[in-house]
């Protein structure tokens, strides 16, 4: 932290620091190879009006599908769409993505096979 890097010309100022982190799945590469900017300023940069995704962690994992219903409405409202219209906008849903793959690699419960 602390330390400037410069990218494409411009000199940024690290701020934090992300903890190592092991992915099952990914949007643009590891996270740990990535650095993060506010959109309000990649969005000057670039000159984009609206982002092309949005990543967003809920506060426990059992609530991914609440927090997803939340997320949903605020950009339905935004953006003039039924929140529950599933094809407006695509989502991945990587808790749930986690549950069918610990079903399919453990099976039924959890258990292992012997």
């Amino acid at each position: 932290m602390g330390q400037h890097v410069s990218i494409g010309g411009l000199d940024f100022e690290v701020i934090a620091t992300m903890r190592n982190k092991i992915q099952d799945s990914m949007y643009n590469g590891p996270d740990n190879d990535n650095g993060f900017i506010p959109f309000g300023l990649m969005r000057d940069l670039k000159n984009l009006r609206d982002p092309d995704e949005i990543i967003f962690q809920p506060t426990a994992a059992e609530l991914n599908k609440k927090a997803l219903t939340a997320v949903r409405e605020v950009v339905a409202r935004r953006h003039h769409f039924d929140p529950k219209d599933d094809k407006a906008t695509p989502e991945w849903d990587t808790i749930e993505d986690r549950a069918m793959i610990n079903a399919f690699s453990l099976g039924p419960a959890g258990r292992c096979w012997d």
